[in-house]
């Protein structure tokens, strides 16, 4: 028997220069309201283009 896996799968390297050009921060604010996932979602977000674009620190 056998079985056709399938899924998504990112294949652009890590260091794509494409993140840099269209992405941009995700800044939250005291009255936003989201769950645990959609936290860690934006902090990896938010972590990746600090790593790949040097995004700093705002005090937005």
């Amino acid at each position: 028997m056998s079985f056709a896996a399938t899924g998504c799968v990112n294949s652009s390297p890590a260091t794509d220069p494409l993140f840099c050009e269209t992405a941009s921060p995700i800044y939250i604010s005291a009255d936003d309201s989201f769950t645990d996932l959609t936290a860690r979602q934006i902090l990896t977000h938010n972590l990746t283009g600090h790593r790949l674009c040097g995004w700093m620190k705002s005090g937005k």
